[in-house]
């Protein structure tokens, strides 16, 4: 049992690649019963009757096929077929070869020079056997069947915690390369979005996206309109603003890349005032279908500002209605759910409709997706709009108050569990 603990420490300090690792058990070995070698026979991804010495430790420590990795053959290592090999792998249990059999030298004469005793031990890996370990020895050795047992019990413990450690490694190196590709999916994401709102002309706006992973599938933009229609040009010096929140269904990724979809077929819309809001849907949701096979859909709402004549022409497809507070009334909020039409990306031929509302100075807009509305609580309670509400009532007439308050009332109402959507809030208000 000491010999156990004392292979399981040295084990756990190392950093042995697989060579090492096999020479670390070979030298176990030889401190007990003398000089020996330690072969890794494996039978994995080779033909019937076929197998491949995948390790081989020689009498003096060294490793011949010095890799980093148990799971994968050196491209050098020989491959041999029938014959003596099936002595070896027809076994799956212990098994004592001497040196009366020719073959053993013509097995493995090249890499161990004299006659051979061998001891094959077969390894359990997940319940199959496709490997085995050998002990190599120039002379007879008389093994008791407790050498052998314990042998075997080494052997397993050791080769075992090596493709664990392999395994381990390879799983390390895997969520570490998707750690990378998703914060460099994150940085692209976030570029999608308006880089800084603290100064836009003629507006006071506040924005916060919270994604449920590292990327997800929640947007929102507020683009300059003035100079992209024409028809719409303002007398006076005010500009006149586009403001946009969309949800794509699902999450991570795969949300992510139908979000950076929309926002490329958004990016070559040309401007139609006759159409209104309602054309840039109709227009998304054409371009969506230029790929036939559809899993996902996307809500969004849409608005275009027009501070000239203190309207907000709007279309919403699919996604909760925003709250709109009037200027110096804290009793009342309007939804803006007229017109509310079905997700983008449902079928080819959906159509959307506009609806207008006045919208003025001092007048306030609160865009959100369902990640807020629907967050739980420790109990499986949701926020609701309900709540949301209230908080817009009840805070002062400002955006950045309204997005704090909100955050600070979800914070307490999820009591610190992780949030179980993508969580986004615009808060938009003229002056």
């Amino acid at each position: 049992m000491q010999e156990i603990k004392d292979l399981i420490a040295t084990l756990s300090q190392s950093k042995a690649d697989a060579g090492q690792l096999m020479a670390l058990f070979a030298h176990r070995i030889q401190t007990i019963h003398g000089k020996c070698a330690v072969a890794l026979l494996s039978t994995t991804k080779l033909e019937p009757k076929q197998c491949q010495i995948t390790v081989y430790v020689d009498e003096h420590g060294k490793p011949l096929f010095n890799r980093d990795s148990l799971n994968k053959a050196a491209e050098d290592a020989p491959i041999f077929t029938g014959g003596f090999v099936q002595n070896i792998i027809d076994f799956k249990e212990p098994k004592l070869l001497h040196n009366t059999d020719p073959r053993l030298n013509e097995f493995f004469g090249e890499y161990f020079a004299t006659e051979l005793n061998i001891v094959s031990f077969p390894l359990y890996l997940q319940g199959t056997v496709e490997k085995w370990v050998l002990i190599l020895f120039n002379r007879t050795v008389p093994l008791q069947n407790t050498d052998i047992e314990r042998i075997w019990l080494i052997a397993t413990l050791a080769i075992n915690y090596g493709f664990s450690e392999d395994s381990a490694s390879k799983l390390r190196e895997a969520n570490q390369w998707i750690e990378n590709e998703l914060k460099a999916v994150a940085r692209i994401q976030n570029l999608l979005l308006p880089q800084d709102l603290s100064n836009t002309p003629g507006l006071s706006v506040a924005a916060q996206l919270k994604p449920y992973a590292q990327v997800g599938g929640d947007y929102y933009d507020v683009t300059q309109l003035t100079s992209f229609i024409s028809d719409v040009q303002s007398d006076s010096m005010q500009d006149n603003w586009g403001f946009m929140i969309a949800d794509a269904s699902g999450h991570g990724s795969a949300a992510a890349v139908e979000i950076a979809m929309f926002d490329a077929i958004l990016r070559t819309y040309p401007p139609d005032i006759d159409a209104g809001p309602a054309g840039v849907f109709n227009y998304v949701n054409r371009y969506l279908f230029t790929r036939t096979i559809r899993g996902s859909f996307i809500t969004a709402f849409v608005s275009a500002y027009f501070p000239k004549d203190k309207i907000l022409s709007f279309c919403n497809a699919g996604h909760p209605a925003p709250f709109l507070k009037r200027n110096g009334d804290n009793s009342n909020l309007i939804r803006l759910d007229e017109s509310i039409g079905i997700p983008l990306g449902i079928i080819p031929e959906g159509e959307w409709t506009s609806a207008s509302i006045e919208f003025g100075p001092g007048d306030t807009l609160v865009l959100f997706t369902d990640g807020i509305s629907e967050a739980k609580s420790e109990a499986g309670d949701m926020f609701g709009e309900d709540r949301l509400a209230e908080i817009i009532l009840l805070s002062k007439n400002d955006p950045n108050m309204i997005l704090k308050n909100i955050e600070d009332a979800l914070i307490h109402h999820q009591q610190g569990i992780s949030q179980s959507d993508d969580q986004t809030l615009l808060v938009v208000q003229p002056h």
